[in-house]
Formats: C-alpha cells, sequence, structure tokens
C-alpha cells in the first residue's frame, strides 16, 4: 500500500439518539436483548458506512494519480 490515509476516531460511535420524549423502561430480560441487539445492529450499520465511504474516498484518490 503506499501513500494510505487513516483516520482516528476520538469519540465512540452510538446508536441514534430516540426521537421520542418518553422515558424508555428496561423491565425484562426480553427488553434488554432486544435493546441490545438494535445497539449491536446499529453499529454494525455506522461501521459498513465508514467502510463503504472509505472505499469510496480511496477510489475517488486514485483515480487522480492515473
Amino acid at each position: 500500500m503506499k501513500d494510505v490515509k487513516l483516520a482516528i476516531l476520538t469519540c465512540p460511535f452510538e446508536p441514534p439518539k430516540p426521537k421520542t420524549k418518553h422515558k424508555l423502561d428496561v423491565t425484562s430480560v426480553e427488553d434488554y436483548k432486544k435493546l441490545r441487539e438494535y445497539e449491536k445492529e446499529k453499529f454494525e450499520e455506522m461501521v459498513k458506512q465508514v467502510c463503504i465511504t472509505s472505499i469510496a474516498s480511496y477510489y475517488h484518490m486514485s483515480e487522480k494519480h492515473l
């Protein structure tokens, strides 16, 4: 690899905040598991988006050097 660019994130990924002003109640193990799965899916989506954006940026920069 030549001229590698690396982004270091200084803040953690967080799932989007609900747009509701209501309190979120996790009152059972099942509720917790559902919330945990939702957060996991959102985290994976965010990581995939970073990867897609990074790959697109790489190809865009590569085309300039052709």
